[in-house]
């Protein structure tokens, strides 16, 4: 069944896959540190440190390492499915009439990451952030 267009659709697809597009760079990024060298001694100096670097938690003893990249990875998936997850209720969001509402969760959501990468000064995922930002504002006001 066609789908006819609804204002701000095209919009919020745009979004949703800039946020896949997000989480795969990041993850791509993230688990590049793996398998490359770190060409700058002082952050190759904070990589062994972090590697050498253990916790106990019960039995487990995580490197510290390992705990930034659960949390690198973390972020990468969490982004991946949210754009994905959009893609999925779109057509079952248009239909009952929530699609505005869905775009407005997703405004909220990349606003406070778009507003972390500003916080931290990190300019790579503030430029997906921004991107996505942008999309979802406009698809929500088309909608409005």
């Amino acid at each position: 069944m066609i789908q006819p267009s609804q204002p701000g659709r095209r919009t919020f697809i745009a979004g949703s896959v800039v946020l896949i597009l997000f989480g795969a760079v990041h993850v791509l990024a993230v688990y590049q540190a793996n398998f490359t060298t770190q060409p700058d001694p002082k952050l190759a100096e904070i990589d062994a440190a972090a590697k050498a670097y253990t916790v106990r938690l019960g039995p487990f003893s995580p490197t510290a390492f390992g705990g930034i990249q659960i949390l690198n990875s973390s972020y990468s998936v969490l982004l991946i499915y949210a754009g994905v997850l959009n893609l999925l209720v779109l057509r079952a969001a248009s239909q009952a009439g929530r699609l505005k509402a869905i775009t407005v969760c997703n405004v909220v959501f990349v606003g406070l990451l778009l507003g972390i990468t500003i916080l931290f000064q990190f300019p790579p995922p503030m430029l997906f952030a921004a991107t996505a930002f942008v999309l979802f504002g406009v698809s929500w006001a088309k909608q409005r």
